[in-house]
């Protein structure tokens, strides 16, 4: 399937005004959306629940790599973003593929589904777009059903320093004051980036605070070697967690005031 994707990129991308170096940073990056989109359905599959026939909505699905990931894993996924990445190729694509896949656009605040209509929900370098969270975070509460889990990344400030900023690739650039960032990047480094950033989240608990208003449950992921390095020392591995998070799950309980632990669907 990554094959199958990769021709279709390149044919969005044939239309697009940029250069072949600018072309070939954009194919590699949508591709690797795909790659990422595997990963979590399998950490889901592994640590959640089966994900064959669950339904998943992938909000601000972009060019949709995180979406096919998940069809072709056999879930029913509707994917959404406030702007139309070329949706009619990506729609072509599904159709060509007899993949479970329904692309649509629309806002992250406001989604035009029944309340506790998906299993699953995608919110995958989202939040720190949105401005205010609070607004997805109850739709978010709406849409899911009881066990269901959300799965949030954005960058982690601190994590970001060792890794490079992911939005304009700048490691230590996050250690920077946020109304700096953008000026620094663009104007003394030369860097760019197309969408707004509206929000820098300092803590995983700072994300995941607007969920809990909702009465939603949520922990912070770490994933990797750094994980497993960390696994033996409990306490340090809840302080990195805070701090360096690989991702957030956000979960709705199956009864009121459950605890994370206690939510998980069967297998």
């Amino acid at each position: 399937m990554r094959q199958e994707l990769q021709v279709c990129f390149k044919e969005i991308l044939s239309r697009e005004n940029s250069n072949a170096q600018e072309k070939a940073a954009r194919l590699e990056w949508r591709l690797s959306c795909f790659d990422t989109g595997l990963k979590y359905a399998h950490y889901i599959q592994d640590q959640h629940f089966g994900i064959r026939g669950k339904r998943v909505l992938d909000v601000a699905c972009a060019w949709g790599g995180h979406a096919v990931a998940f069809a072709q894993r056999g879930c029913r996924v509707f994917a959404s973003d406030l702007n139309n990445h070329a949706f009619s190729s990506l729609a072509r694509f599904s159709e060509e593929h007899t993949l479970p896949l329904h692309i649509l656009q629309a806002d992250c605040k406001d989604l035009p589904f029944p309340d506790q209509a998906f299993d699953i929900i995608l919110a995958l370098e989202l939040v720190e777009h949105i401005g205010p969270v609070e607004p997805f975070a109850r739709e978010v509460a709406r849409l899911l059903r009881p066990g269901g889990i959300c799965v949030i990344s954005t960058p982690a400030r601190f994590r970001s320093f060792f890794e490079g900023e992911p939005h304009y690739g700048v490691k230590g650039l996050t250690l920077l004051p946020f109304s700096w960032q953008h000026l620094v990047a663009t104007k003394i480094l030369g860097r760019s980036y197309s969408f707004p950033i509206t929000s820098q989240f300092p803590t995983a608990s700072s994300v995941i605070h607007p969920f809990r208003e909702q009465g939603l449950s949520g922990i912070a992921v770490i994933i990797g070697r750094l994980a497993e390095r960390l696994n033996n020392w409990p306490g340090v591995l809840r302080w990195a967690r805070e701090l360096v998070w690989s991702f957030i799950i956000i979960q709705k309980p199956l009864r009121a005031g459950a605890p994370f632990e206690e939510v998980n669907t069967e297998q």
